[in-house]
């Protein structure tokens, strides 16, 4: 069920691009809605696949997956527009916010 699984993770990966122009055309957006929307979309992506019979290995590579390209096209969002404004957007910069997305993704809160 490959072709499936390729089908399904190539059209959730649009639905997350559009979202993302979506809400960055918008300008300042809370991050929690950002991300709990996107976590809503892998997360029905994830739940379609395993109705289809796909094992739960590949229904985790799934989600992994989507939530990497999630995080990696709003973190590059992100870093440009610090750039921008002059601001840091080094490694270090990227790695807290690498941590700031998955931490709201798995906690749907703000990290403290």
């Amino acid at each position: 069920m490959q072709k499936a699984i390729d089908v399904i993770e190539g059209n959730t990966r649009q639905i997350i691009t559009r979202l993302h122009l979506l809400f960055s055309e918008r300008g300042q957006q809370d991050d929690t809605e950002y991300i709990r929307t996107i976590r809503t979309v892998v997360e029905a992506a994830t739940e379609y696949a395993d109705s289809l019979g796909e094992s739960a290995d590949t229904t985790r590579r799934l989600g992994s997956a989507l939530f990497t390209f999630s995080q990696q096209i709003w973190l590059e969002r992100l870093l440009e527009a610090r750039r921008q404004e002059g601001l840091s957007a080094d490694e270090e910069q990227a790695a807290y916010y690498a941590y700031y997305y998955q931490y709201i993704y798995e906690n749907d809160e703000y990290p403290r």
